[in-house]
């Protein structure tokens, strides 16, 4: 925003007309301060405008390419955390279904260990019987 729009004000002459509307001359000639002050601070030019427009809409796209590319790395994440996730998954299952298999193979074990103990014993007493 380089340009400089230039306001012409007549201030005696301003201070002129409110003097005929009845304004007491020290208040005219203060109001007539105050626009000068006022019309120098700067106003904005119509390419003013359009130049901020144009700034504006280049935030508007590097905003769009940062939602972009930041979209993307998410995405990249959430594929990995997923694959890692159905890794992990897949590795539990399997140790799981190992060791339901292994628990139910020292369960058969048991069940026969018991049973031929059991076996023995009934043995073990009816010789026992005749030894007596």
């Amino acid at each position: 925003m380089n340009h400089v729009m230039k306001i012409l004000f007549d201030t005696q002459g301003y201070v002129k007309t409110l003097k005929a509307g009845g304004v007491p001359e020290n208040q005219a000639n203060a109001m007539a301060d105050g626009l000068v002050v006022a019309f120098n601070q700067g106003v904005a030019t119509h390419e003013d405008i359009i130049e901020l427009n144009v700034r504006i809409d280049g935030v508007d796209t590097k905003i769009d390419g940062v939602r972009t590319d930041l979209t993307a790395k998410i995405d990249g994440v959430e594929t990995r955390m997923n694959a890692k996730i159905d890794s992990v998954r897949t590795d539990l299952t399997a140790k799981i279904d190992m060791l339901s298999t292994k628990t139910r193979m020292q369960f058969y074990l048991l069940a026969a260990l018991i049973a031929l103990t059991s076996h023995l014993g009934f043995h073990l007493l009816k010789v026992m019987d005749l030894l007596r």
